[in-house]
């Protein structure tokens, strides 16, 4: 589906029966970790995220020793600092964004790059077409053809920067 080929996913962290979740707030069981109206951090019971989410797959990440208060501490400090209510955004500062950073506050380094493709792929086609913008914008009208010229390496050179986000895109792409 759509899903699989952009890599868009709810992600999530389960830790000891508790799935913790920025920026989806559906759940029946849903808790807030902090001050609702300041933290964007939740956590509800492991694999009942409520209505319209489809459950794709699990991937063991690693193992803490924290305990399930001290998890609670730190998804409330990331929910009142960098996840709160107001700071989500698809592609800036979303789920998998979370998923990954309370991973590696956890002590947990490996996280799947695969998770993160949808989002990551717009942000270099952002960083791209800004690299773009800026080159045309600093060009003027009496620019000769050497100008040109290097106005035009320089988009061959965005491009290839762009190449090995976009194939890493492809990585993850499955055929039914």
């Amino acid at each position: 589906g759509w899903k699989d080929l952009t890599g868009q996913y709810h992600v999530t962290v389960v830790v000891r029966g508790r799935e913790y979740v920025f920026g989806s707030y559906q759940a029946s069981t849903k808790r807030c970790l902090g001050d609702p109206q300041v933290s964007g951090v939740y956590y509800h019971e492991e694999l009942k995220p409520g209505p319209g989410f489809d459950f794709k797959q699990a991937v063991l990440v690693g193992r803490t020793t924290y305990s399930t208060q001290q998890v609670e501490a730190i998804a409330e400090l990331l929910g009142r600092e960098r996840y709160c209510r107001s700071s989500y955004n698809m592609y800036r500062n979303n789920c998998a964004d979370f998923a990954q950073t309370l991973c590696e506050e956890l002590g947990i380094a490996e996280f799947p790059s695969w998770v993160r493709r949808g989002a990551d792929t717009v942000r270099a086609a952002e960083e791209g077409i800004n690299k773009i913008i800026s080159l045309v914008g600093a060009g003027n009208a009496d620019d000769d053809a050497a100008s040109t010229q290097d106005g035009a390496s320089a988009l061959v050179e965005v491009a290839n920067e762009l190449a090995p986000s976009v194939q890493a895109a492809g990585g993850g792409w499955r055929r039914r």
